[in-house]
């Protein structure tokens, strides 16, 4: 009796030993399966669980007695207005720095190119 140690052979015991057992055969897994999800649902059902939500917490309000809050709003559009004109400077920068790189490949290549 040779020994065989692969995934196959043991399967092939498994199938064996089922079959001389009387046990179902694995062509029979998908009633094993709807059984055992028929099982797991059932035992969800009966667990009672309590979540609770976090509630939030109620807005403090504050009166302003006559007090003027700072405008913020000037200085973050002064803010995005530099970002903005930055971004653009920087764009035509890449865009001439392209052109200039362009024209010189084209002024290397003419003269090879010239029959």
């Amino acid at each position: 009796m040779s020994h065989c140690r692969s995934l196959a052979c043991d399967l092939a015991r498994l199938a064996w030993r089922d079959y001389y057992l009387g046990r179902p055969s694995m062509h029979d897994w998908k009633s094993e399966l709807d059984a055992l999800v028929a099982e797991a649902m059932a035992f969800a059902k009966s667990l009672k669980v309590e979540i609770e939500q976090p509630r939030p917490e109620p807005k403090k309000v504050v009166e302003s007695d006559g007090l003027s809050l700072p405008d913020d709003g000037g200085s973050q559009r002064d803010e995005i207005r530099k970002r903005v004109e930055s971004f653009k400077a920087q764009q035509e920068r890449f865009m001439r720095e392209r052109e200039e790189y362009a024209n010189s490949l084209l002024r290397r290549i003419r003269p090879i190119t010239k029959f």
